[in-house]
Parts: structure tokens; C-alpha cells; sequence
């Protein structure tokens, strides 16, 4: 391992400030590049915020994506398995359906008109256990 491990956590659809973190840091093909997960709910873009680990990730340094706790809701309530995806909405998820365009729509509904890469980006995530 010759490159910076670079450990990245809640970011809860900040796509400023990972913007940030990303051209200051500079990761490159010999780094490596953790996210901890919480990339959905509360903030402005979990759409634009997965959209830029999907282009991180093509980019060329190692990436591991771990799924956290809003990301599993948000996966229960879209029907793909999961835990507490009663709870997604009251914990930040109507920012994350405004951010796709898709506020009030049922899980199943929401989980049709997801972006593709989007919806395949979500069920890679590694568990964190």
C-alpha cells in the first residue's frame, strides 16, 4: 500500500462540501478512499451526492463504500431489504426524495424511477459489521 487511506463519513447529501474535501485531498490511483456511509437524508442532494462517489469511483482511487444507517432505511423503504424503513421519512428521507424529484411517491414507485447506476451504486454498499 503506497497511498493515503482517506476516511470519509455523513455526509447526509453535502455534495459542497465533499466537493471540498475532494479538491483539497486530491485522491489518485495510489490512495484509498473509505466513506463510512449516511451519504442520504437531511441534506439538499443525496442525488448529487451519489452521483459524485459513482465519478470518485471511475476517477482511480480505490474507493470502499460502507452502507450506514440511512442507507439501509432508505433501501427497506424502496423494498430491497433493509431495517426501519418506516423511520426513513421522519429521518431526513423527504430531503432525498426532493433531491431525486420524487417526494410523495410510494418506496416501490421511487425504487422504479431511480437512475440505474444510482440504484446499483445503493445495493453495493458493504455492511459495516
Amino acid at each position: 500500500m503506497s497511498g493515503r487511506t482517506l476516511v470519509i463519513g455523513d455526509l447526509h447529501g453535502c455534495t459542497d462540501e465533499l466537493d471540498v474535501l475532494l479538491d483539497t485531498t486530491q485522491p489518485g490511483s495510489g490512495d484509498t478512499v473509505c466513506c463510512l456511509g449516511d451519504y442520504v437524508d437531511r441534506g439538499p442532494s443525496a442525488h448529487g451526492i451519489i452521483e459524485r462517489l459513482i465519478r470518485l469511483q471511475r476517477e482511480g482511487p480505490e474507493c470502499i463504500f460502507l452502507k450506514g444507517n440511512h442507507e439501509d432505511m432508505f433501501l427497506d423503504f424502496l423494498g430491497y431489504g433493509g431495517h426501519h424503513g418506516e423511520s426513513f421519512h421522519w429521518n431526513g428521507g423527504e430531503a432525498t426524495l426532493a433531491s431525486y424529484g420524487l417526494s410523495h411517491l410510494p418506496g416501490p414507485e421511487v425504487a422504479e424511477r431511480l437512475p440505474p447506476t444510482h440504484r446499483d451504486f445503493l445495493l453495493s454498499l458493504r455492511n459495516n459489521a
